[in-house]
């Protein structure tokens, strides 16, 4: 890309992790970097036993959450969309845990995913997030009152407690 505008991502890991979007213009050449998450100092690392599948619809939410959680030592199944979730349900046979945003293309939401996904494997652990996080408890369902819901922004720390607290 000689000319344009460019999406810069920065994540800052300590005490409160900041997620920063800005938008910036470009006149030369550009070289991009992924953003690359490190392992939060003092947490348990998974041993790439535990598998989450993560439906997030926005490209880069979905990389930040996939890159964070491997770091992390988990084993990532991303998903864009309620079918590709859908599809890994009816593939995979175990799974550890699940987060889903709420709003998802197809008017299929996240909680509609997590109730199938929870008739098939009942021992599965949920977490919601959304930028709309009252949307989920409006819905009426029963697990959207009982799983942990995460606004967005929220820290890669506050993450990281919810599994703690529901992989432990």
């Amino acid at each position: 890309m000689s000319a344009g505008r460019v999406l810069s991502v920065s994540v800052v890991h300590g005490l409160n992790s900041v997620v920063l979007w800005r938008s910036v213009t470009v006149t030369g050449p550009v070289r991009l970097n992924p953003p690359r998450c490190l392992p939060v100092p003092g947490l348990r690392m998974s041993s790439f036993e535990e598998i989450v599948l993560v439906v997030e619809d926005e490209p880069q939410i979905l990389a930040l959450l996939v890159d964070y959680l491997q770091a992390q030592g988990y084993r990532v199944l991303p998903a864009t969309c309620a079918a590709e979730a859908f599809d890994v349900l009816a593939t995979k046979p175990h799974l550890d845990l699940l987060l889903t945003d709420y709003r998802l293309p197809d008017d299929v939401s996240g909680v509609r995913i997590a109730e199938a996904a929870l008739k098939l494997r009942p021992d599965l652990k949920v977490i919601f997030i959304s930028g709309y996080p009252k949307e989920i408890l409006d819905t009426g369902s029963d697990l959207a009152k009982q799983a942990p819901v995460l606004a967005k922004p929220f820290s890669f720390e506050t993450l990281h407690e919810q599994i703690e607290r529901l992989l432990s």
